[in-house]
């Protein structure tokens, strides 16, 4: 039977909250739990260390991942979040992927684009996967097609998973949460037949630019607000990290895991986030598209 989100948090239970219960769900296809719940918070590098914005964690300090194959959610404490010069997720999980081989430890959102839903980790094809409507990600990139951790492997999910590097020293492992760098311009040229729900006024869609490459921008919202008109953001909602959608009678976009608002220029205008989502320059001659992501 299919999980809804509304089932999976409800009664005013934060996503986190339910993961920590242990309660047994399948979704759609998907037979993983969401990652058991940290019982402590993620400690935070302290300003003024070069590693500030990264976050310490002791890899034999949790039970769930001393052995290959184990993940865990760690959350990010709120003191630790409003300290940072950007906005972090508000909890990452933490999967422990291989013995030796190279990344044996892996970082993403733990909460699924698509609904917000917790995700878990399924070993035996090293996907991330959501329990309650069956979307899948990618953990490792892989050379011969192409695909890039984090990346969706089966819908309804459209939006990647934001990739946290991890360097581990012994068993001290440390994630960086700082934003990542432009890998190089967004793709010149977006031609709307490429994109037909940007064909016609009031649509939108959720890409990656970069190409996709590995290590390159987060997934944005592109709208086509008018005729001469295409508007780019972060699609990334700055309270959780869950992917934003386009409302088009509200001229908004809704966050649809804690119904965040933002209006198209990024402000809040209904919280619980807090910072604006960042909008981009876009040029956009009625037939070709060009972002600039620098």
């Amino acid at each position: 039977m299919c999980v809804s989100r509304r089932k999976f948090v409800g009664g005013g239970l934060a996503a986190g909250a339910v993961a920590a219960t242990g309660l047994p769900l399948v979704g759609c296809g998907n037979d993983v739990q969401p990652a058991p719940l940290a019982a402590q918070a993620a400690v935070v590098a302290a300003p003024g260390d070069p590693r500030f914005g990264m976050v310490a964690v002791a890899a034999n300090g949790y039970e769930e991942l001393v052995a290959v194959g184990g993940a865990i959610t760690l959350p990010i404490a709120p003191p630790e979040r409003d300290a940072l010069p950007f906005a972090p997720p508000s909890a990452i999980i933490v999967v422990h992927r291989a013995a030796t081989e190279e990344p044996r430890f892996v970082a993403f959102d733990s909460l699924c684009p698509h609904a917000g839903c917790p995700l878990g980790y399924s070993p035996g094809d090293q996907l991330v996967k959501c329990p309650c409507h069956g979307s899948r990600f990618f953990t490792v990139a892989d050379p011969v097609t192409g695909r890039c951790p984090g990346e969706v492997e089966h819908r309804p999910a459209r939006a990647p998973l934001t990739t946290y590097a991890v360097a581990a020293d012994g068993d001290q492992l440390w994630i960086d949460l700082r934003p990542p760098r432009s890998s190089g311009p967004s793709p010149a040229g977006l031609r709307l037949t490429d994109y037909p729900e940007l064909e016609s006024v009031g649509g939108s869609t959720v890409m990656v630019p970069d190409g996709g490459k590995c290590g390159g921008r987060g997934p944005l919202i592109v709208i086509r607000k008018d005729a001469t008109t295409v508007i780019a953001l972060d699609a990334r909602c700055t309270h959780a990290g869950c992917t934003v959608a386009f409302n088009e009678k509200r001229d908004e976009l809704e966050c649809p895991c804690h119904g965040s608002t933002f209006d198209l220029n990024g402000a809040v205008t209904h919280e619980p986030a807090r910072a604006p989502l960042k909008r981009y320059p876009v040029q956009f001659d009625g037939i070709v598209i060009v972002i600039d992501t620098d």
